[in-house]
C-alpha cells in the first residue's frame, strides 16, 4: 500500500500534477516513519531514493527537468525482492480474434495458465 501511495506522489510530481515542495512536505515525515519501521527493503529503496534526488536538487545538483527524468522510471518499475526461482522467455503468434485456431489456442493457453494477445484492429 506504502509503495503504491509513494509511486502515485512520484507520478504526480513527474506529470507536473504537483510541485517538488508538495512532494517533499509529504514524503518527509512519511521517509522517517519508513526508517523507524519495519517497510518492505523496496518500498524503503525507492524512498531513500527519492529524497536524495530531491534533496540534491534543492541542493542545485540537478534541473527540475533532471530530476523528474531521474524519478520517472522508478513510477511503473518494480524490483523483485528475493531470489528470482525462474525466469521464462518465449515468442508469441498473433491470431486474428475469433479464428478457430485462437479459440483453440486459448482454451489450451488457459489450461496451461499462459495468456495469448489480442491482435488489435
Amino acid at each position: 500500500m506504502l509503495d503504491e501511495e509513494l509511486r502515485e506522489q512520484l507520478s504526480r510530481y513527474v506529470t507536473g500534477r504537483i510541485r517538488r515542495t508538495t512532494l517533499e512536505h509529504w514524503l518527509v515525515p512519511l521517509y522517517a516513519e519508513i526508517e523507524s519501521t519495519d517497510v518492505d527493503p523496496v518500498t524503503r529503496d525507492l524512498a531513500a531514493r527519492t529524497m536524495r534526488i530531491l534533496a540534491e536538487r534543492a541542493r542545485g545538483d540537478w534541473t527540475e527537468r533532471e530530476a523528474k527524468a531521474a524519478l520517472a522510471p522508478w513510477i511503473d518499475t518494480y524490483l523483485l525482492a528475493g531470489p528470482v526461482r525462474s525466469i521464462t522467455s518465449g515468442t508469441a503468434e498473433v491470431l486474428p480474434r475469433g479464428s478457430r485456431r485462437r479459440r483453440a489456442e486459448g482454451r489450451a493457453a488457459v489450461a496451461a495458465g499462459t495468456r495469448l494477445v489480442a491482435a488489435s484492429g
